[in-house]
This record gives C-alpha cells, sequence and structure tokens, in this order.
C-alpha cells in the first residue's frame, strides 16, 4: 500500500457505506491538509536532528548506525509527503500555474515513490529489532557478529535491495510530455506503461509479504526484551536489597550475568588476584574501579535494548493497521477503493496515515529519553551557551 496523498473522487452510487461523501471530504480535508501536514512538518525537522546527532556521536556501535539511517529514511518519507502536498494546495486551492508541468502528477510519482524508502523503514526497523534480539538472548553467539562495520553494510545492503525490487513498477510509471487534445496543449504528465499494472500487483504482493513479516518478527522481538528487561529489574532490585540469590532461581537473573558470567567472573578474578597485596588484603580501589566498569556497561546495554524495544514497539502499533486494511480488503473486497464501502476505505486509510506519519516522527522522544549522550547532544545543539 503506497503512501499515497491524492485526494480521490467521491463516490456519489448509492450504497451501504456509513460514511456519507461530505463526511469522507470533510475528514479528508482535516486529516490531509492540517493534521498530516503538521505532523509531517515537525517529522522532517526531528530526522533531520537525529541524523546530524548520531553522526555527531561518531556512529560508535551497532545499534546507533541503524537508527542513523532509519533517521534517513524516516526524512525521505516525510519530506516526498510533505512536497506532494505543497503541490497539491498550489495546484487546487491557490490555480498556481507551473507551465508545461503537470504539478498533480508529480506530487503522484513522489507519493507513489514514498513507498521506496517506506520499506526501508520497515527493513531496518526489522534488522535492529533481530540483533538485538539475538544479542540479548544468545550475547556470546551475537555480540561480535553484529559489529558497527558490519551494521553499515547490512542497513546499505537493505538500500539497494530495496530500491532493486521496486525499479519495475519505478520504471513503468514517470513524467512524459502528453498532448491533451481536448485543451490543445502538450503538458509534462505522468504516462504508464502496458505493463505497469503487472508490475505494480507483483510489487504490491511483495510488500505486503514483507510488512507482514515484519510485523510479526518484530512483535515477537518485543515480547522477548519485554521478558529479558523485566528479569534483570527484578535481579537489581533484589541485589539492592543486599539478596544474592542463587543464578537458577527462575526471573531472578540478569540475563546479562546469566550469559556472561563464567567470562566475566574469571576476568574479575584475575584482577582482583593482581591486585591481592602480601598480607592477603585486596586494593579497594581497584576493585571499585572493575565494578563502577562493569555496572556502567550493563547500564548501557539495558538503556540501548529499552530504545529498540519502544522504537520497535511503536513500530508494532502504529503499522498494525496498514496489515489489518490489507488483509480485511482482500477477504472483504466490499472494503476497498473500488468497494461498496470506498468511503469507509479511504477514511480508514486517513487514520492509517496519521499513525504511520507518527510512528516516522517520534523516534527522536525515544532517543531523549533512553539514551544520555543523544540527550546531552541535543541540548548542546539548542542551548549552547549554557554548557
Amino acid at each position: 500500500m503506497n503512501l499515497t496523498t491524492v485526494f480521490p473522487p467521491a463516490h456519489n452510487v448509492m450504497s451501504r457505506d456509513p460514511v456519507s461523501d461530505e463526511l469522507r471530504a470533510s475528514m479528508t480535508i482535516a486529516f490531509s491538509l492540517c493534521l498530516h501536514t503538521s505532523i509531517i512538518t515537525t517529522g522532517c525537522v526531528t530526522n533531520v536532528i537525529n541524523a546530524i546527532i548520531f553522526l555527531r556521536l561518531g556512529l560508535s556501535d551497532s545499534i546507533s548506525v541503524s537508527f542513523f539511517f532509519l533517521a534517513i529514511s524516516d526524512f525521505v518519507i516525510l519530506f516526498q509527503n510533505l512536497l506532494a502536498r505543497v503541490f497539491g494546495i498550489l495546484d487546487s486551492y491557490l490555480g498556481v500555474n507551473f507551465g508545461m508541468l503537470d504539478i498533480r502528477s508529480l506530487g503522484f510519482l513522489l507519493t507513489t515513490f514514498a513507498s521506496v524508502p517506506y520499506d526501508i523503514t520497515v527493513c531496518i526497523t526489522l534488522y535492529t529489532a533481530v540483533q538485538k534480539c539475538c544479542c540479548v538472548v544468545f550475547p556470546f553467539r551475537f555480540n561480535r557478529v553484529f559489529t558497527r562495520s558490519r551494521s553499515i553494510f547490512i542497513n546499505i545492503f537493505i538500500y539497494l535491495v530495496v530500491v532493486c525490487y521496486h525499479i519495475p513498477a519505478i520504471a513503468s510509471q514517470h513524467l512524459r510530455l502528453v498532448r491533451n487534445p481536448s485543451s490543445n496543449s502538450t503538458k509534462l504528465s505522468v504516462w504508464f506503461s502496458p505493463d505497469r499494472n503487472r508490475n505494480v500487483a507483483a510489487l504490491g504482493l511483495l510488500r505486503n509479504v514483507v510488512i507482514t513479516t515484519a510485523e510479526i518478527v518484530v512483535s515477537f522481538c518485543v515480547i522477548v526484551f519485554a521478558y529479558k528487561l523485566k528479569a534483570s529489574s527484578q535481579f537489581h532490585s533484589i541485589r539492592a536489597k543486599g539478596e544474592f540469590p542463587s543464578q537458577k532461581e527462575e526471573g531472578t537473573v540478569d540475563p546479562e550475568i546469566e550469559e556472561n558470567g563464567k567470562t566475566r567472573g574469571n576476568e574479575t578474578d584475575t584482577k582482583r588476584k593482581n591486585k591481592t597485596g602480601q598480607n592477603g588484603h585486596q586494593t579497594s580501589s581497584g576493585e571499585g574501579r572493575v565494578g563502577s566498569s562493569r555496572k556502567n556497561q550493563t547500564s548501557k546495554e539495558v538503556r540501548a535494548t529499552q530504545a529498540v524495544t519502544m522504537v520497535s514497539t511503536l513500530f508494532v502499533s502504529c503499522t498494525l493497521t496498514s496489515v489489518v486494511i490489507i488483509y480485511v480488503s482482500l477477504l472483504y473486497p466490499a472494503f476497498s477503493p473500488r468497494g461498496e464501502l470506498v468511503n469507509l476505505y479511504y477514511v480508514t486509510v486517513q487514520v492509517r496515515l496519521t499513525l504511520i506519519f507518527a510512528w516516522l516522527s517520534l523516534n527522536i522522544v525515544v532517543y531523549c529519553a533512553y539514551n544520555t549522550r543523544f540527550r546531552n547532544e541535543l541540548f548542546k545543539i539548542f542551548c549552547p551557551k549554557s554548557q
């Protein structure tokens, strides 16, 4: 399903559609021109800020790399839709003449091609959730697999693959000089090739599979994150009270300590032995530094997991409507652009777009909440004199 923002014609055929043509037209204007434009404009700004801050922080780990590439694709989606809305307002409401260029055709192509960065965002979110889930559940096996350099390669690979499987549909629709016999004029308008419908149908099928798979897998990852974070919270709560239960007790083990306890324990024992004096007493300052470093690392991992959990939860919540619309329209053809419930369908699509645009714009809130360095860098950008 494309992030199309054009205003569809009213459906005048008598039907059992609960949404009237007038209500549909009013809601389309309220959603598309007012609410969506505000969210999209805000999202463009926030994603530029996200990309700048992650660059300034140095993209030091695989998660930061994925969040950086995610900010780029999110910005492209929103910017394309913003341009399409501006063109639509200039043409439909202000009557601006762009000469030989049919501005509505350009707006249509912008919103249609927004499916490319949208699929990139879906795939990067899927990859980020899966890689963090693997590192949380099996840190021994995957902590050294998802390195910074490999994450850069995988994200670039996602960009290339998504662009490649969109090429047939993109090539079958583009701007071309078209002569209008009624007005005896020539304009640069959208042109469809004979095989366009076939290419778009094949792309739509593939995209439905991608979004459905992502929804299922990311939902599973969120459940795993919630379980692991709860177990970690219970462990730290018990440890703070001075109780040290056996690691075999269910639900009281820090996931990171459970998986890495042997290695870290050996390293700590070695350091303790090296810092032990001739009288058999340990050096308290060395032990304190080891404990502090270990505590900071654990806290950083927990915050990173929380950030990925929230980003994944936003994705699942805001794209669930898209999956529901896909399968309801397949199982119940009346609920479709050409069915009896066309008005209800388009109103539901407006709600869907609202959730998607909100999802693409709200990641900055997650980063500020769970990333101290991101929050400090954001403060430096907007309040440089107070530093």
